[in-house]
This record gives structure tokens, sequence and C-alpha cells, in this order.
């Protein structure tokens, strides 16, 4: 648990989760990416028959609504950007996001 902190509970009880706001636990996982991403390259880099590799955001998180460790206490408090409270701002970044996507599925066909 100290190695790859946990997501904890209001009254501070580990889950079975990997807390996001743990850079041991970004870094493990980025290394476990590359990996994948080199055996992918190493097994199939002739063929070409891995198209994409989606990689998800989602933390799997059951139970509590949000991580309440002290880090992410500390992200929990932390003002929200001045770029997020600029409604044109996010409306761009969602929509260059949308054309980045929608550029890269029409790549895959």
């Amino acid at each position: 648990m100290k190695r790859f902190p946990r997501v904890q509970d209001q009254q501070g009880t580990n889950l079975g989760i990997l807390s996001a706001f743990s850079n041991a636990n970004r870094d493990a996982d980025a290394r476990a990416f590359a990996a994948l991403m080199k055996h992918i390259k190493d097994v199939d880099g002739a063929r070409h028959t891995a198209l994409m590799m989606q990689v998800e955001n989602e933390s799997g998180e059951l139970g509590p609504a949000r991580d309440y460790s002290a880090e992410a206490e500390v992200a929990w408090k932390r003002p929200v950007p001045d770029a997020m409270h600029q409604p044109g701002e996010i409306a761009n970044a969602f929509i260059s996001i949308d054309a980045l996507s929608r550029h890269t599925i029409q790549a895959g066909y």
C-alpha cells in the first residue's frame, strides 16, 4: 500500500483502487504502457494487425464519489484554474479535442 497508494474513503480506509493522485502509480502505469506498446511493436510491427490502442481515463472507483487521501485533498482544495472560468476557452478545447477525434477516426478507416 505504501509503494502504490490506494484511494481512501472519508474515514481514511484504503480501498482496493489505485489512487490517481500518486506519482508512483502514474509512473508505474506509464512504464507498463510503454512495455505493452514495445511488446505489440515487437510481435506485430511488420504486420500492423493492431490498429489502435485506447487509453482509458476511468479510475474504476466504486463506493465514494472521490478519493479522500491526503494527496487528493490537496488537489481538491486548490483553486480552479482561471482558464476553467472562461467558457469560450473550455468550448475551444472541446472543439479541438472533437476535431482531433474525428480526424483520428477518419484516418482509421
